[in-house]
């Protein structure tokens, strides 16, 4: 049997979740039995792109999707999925679904799958089209996939969810090991040696609810000003954020420390773990945060599946902010250790098991276009 070709189409190719579980993925499959070429919608060469790239993947750019330009961007769709010739298709991106998806079933590629990754199209713009959209794309594919059965009845609805698989959103549970010695080298980095720290790893955007989180953290340092807190992410909201810091003269108490491919270490110098999301279709930030062994308060928009641990707590947005500050501080800290990251492994949260569960989906269903 020859290689097994994957395209996998994608919004883009920065840091955010998709395409850090895209390489995760392609890290750990057998790479002489399986080839990912990825369809990217913006031209952005990011670190994570190069190593993907290294690991002997191949992309693809296509303009950003225009009404206007739509012909084109079709034409060149269809371009590249006929020299290619895939086995399997794998879409990443509900909203726009529908082009890849027709093109495919077009061209006769027989495994057309589709994942969700979201609950909610709530900070979408035109969502009446895109929703119709989305209805559209599901009749295209073959296969349902969602991170979690929450952005399975979502995508795809109770009538299709027996037919949805979830694929879990792995970690390198390794990394994510306590270490001791890792935490207080990076507190005394930092200059929180000595408080109680608050921590949060997202994108800076409306769908991550930053400004309630500081709403939360000013009740908090208004009572107990020992209290740090660290934000880990970058995204569009960074100034906005940067001004309501300010204004609630909370500079000193809050930093900003931009976006790390080593998040790792940043929980490890972390207290507590703060997620106030307004929607997640996972979350995988709380399974991080679990796997060091860090108490957590999370929003409801996470879903009921990242309570992997009995240290998490997870309370309404519409929960005033004296609520979240009671329950953070009344938060007892915990002994850490590698026993935290057994739990998140024997849940099923390995980025290997994870990719090796994949690897064997995709020879499997290469092997019925074969038959």
């Amino acid at each position: 049997m020859s290689k097994i070709k994957v395209i996998h189409y994608i919004p883009g190719f920065n840091m955010g979740g998709i395409e850090s579980r895209l390489v995760d993925w392609y890290r750990e499959i057998d790479r002489n039995k399986i080839e990912f070429i990825v369809i990217k919608n913006n031209n952005i060469e990011s670190e994570k792109l190069k190593e993907f790239v290294s690991l002997g993947g191949r992309f693809y750019n296509l303009p950003h999707l225009e009404l206007k330009k739509i012909k084109i961007y079709l034409n060149k769709l269809k371009e590249i999925l006929k020299k290619e010739n895939p086995d399997i298709i794998h879409v990443h991106t509900i909203s726009v679904a529908i082009f890849p998806l027709y093109i495919a079933k077009q061209l006769g590629i027989k495994t057309r799958i589709l994942h969700s990754r979201t609950t909610s199209r709530k900070t979408d713009k035109n969502k009446f089209v895109k929703t119709i959209l989305h209805f559209l794309a599901i009749k295209y594919a073959t296969d349902y996939f969602a991170c979690s059965i929450e952005a399975g009845l979502w995508a795809f609805g109770k009538k299709n969810i027996n037919n949805v698989k979830v694929i879990k959103n792995g970690i390198y549970l390794e990394k994510f090991n306590f270490d001791e010695t890792i935490r207080n080298k990076m507190r005394e980095n930092l200059k929180i040696k000595n408080n109680i720290v608050i921590g949060s790893v997202s994108r800076l955007c409306e769908q991550k609810n930053i400004l309630f989180l500081i709403d939360i953290f000013n009740e908090i340092y208004k009572i107990n000003n020992n209290y740090k807190m660290i934000l880990v992410g970058e995204g569009d909201l960074r100034k906005k954020i940067e001004n309501k810091i300010n204004l609630l003269k909370l500079s000193d108490a809050i930093k900003l420390v931009g976006a790390h491919s080593d998040v790792w270490n940043y929980y490890m110098a972390f207290d507590i773990f703060l997620g106030t999301s307004s929607f997640e279709g996972f979350g995988t930030t709380a399974i991080e945060a679990q796997a060091t062994g860090l108490p957590s308060v999370l929003s409801t928009g996470f879903p009921e599946t990242v309570e992997v641990t009995d240290f998490v707590k997870r309370l309404a947005l519409e929960d005033d902010t004296k609520i979240w500050a009671r329950e953070i501080l009344n938060m007892k800290r915990r002994n850490r250790s590698k026993e935290d990251t057994k739990k998140i492994d024997d849940a099923g949260f390995s980025a290997k098991s994870v990719a090796k569960e994949l690897e064997r989906f995709y020879y499997e269903h290469a092997k019925e276009k074969d038959n």
